[in-house]
């Protein structure tokens, strides 16, 4: 015999899974807000190499805080895939309590509306960020080694 679930404890789930969704964002800003400070120290790295202590070198250290930038940046892109994967589980999973219930259908109606305004497209367009900053970092790394650009 299947377990019979009340609407009481249906309701009590959902609770705490739009809770646990709002900690998920939570976490998602404070991983943009860490990558964001990590591209923009090294890209402080590399305006100031010219002036360090180590300026024979500056090519050098140039080029390898570019790579390591790039690398950065590649895992930036990495962590973005992983929370719109997240959040779409998490929302297909709220989608399909409301349908179990009778609770009003709150992420079915939204998910319509920003299809028809076409403006659910916001974390893929911001994924784009690292691979375009990383893109960049390499192309100058890779510039610096070959033409020995001094930044």
């Amino acid at each position: 015999m299947a377990n019979a679930v009340t609407p009481e404890a249906l309701l009590a789930q959902y609770n705490a899974y739009v809770a646990d969704l709002g900690r998920v964002g939570s976490r998602y800003s404070t991983s943009q807000t860490f990558y964001m400070s990590v591209v923009t120290g090294l890209v402080a790295v590399v305006t100031f190499a010219k002036d360090s202590p180590f300026s024979g070198h500056v090519n050098l250290i140039t080029a390898s805080v570019l790579f390591f930038l790039g690398l950065i940046c590649f895992v930036w892109w990495k962590t973005l895939s992983f929370y719109h994967d997240h959040f779409a589980a998490k929302l297909a999973v709220l989608k399909k309590m409301e349908g179990q219930g009778t609770l009003f259908p709150i992420f079915h109606e939204e998910w319509d509306i920003l299809q028809a305004k076409k403006t659910n497209q916001l974390i893929a367009t911001e994924r784009l960020v690292p691979l375009i900053v990383g893109v960049a970092a390499l192309i100058g790394g890779i510039a610096v080694i070959y033409y020995g650009l001094k930044i």
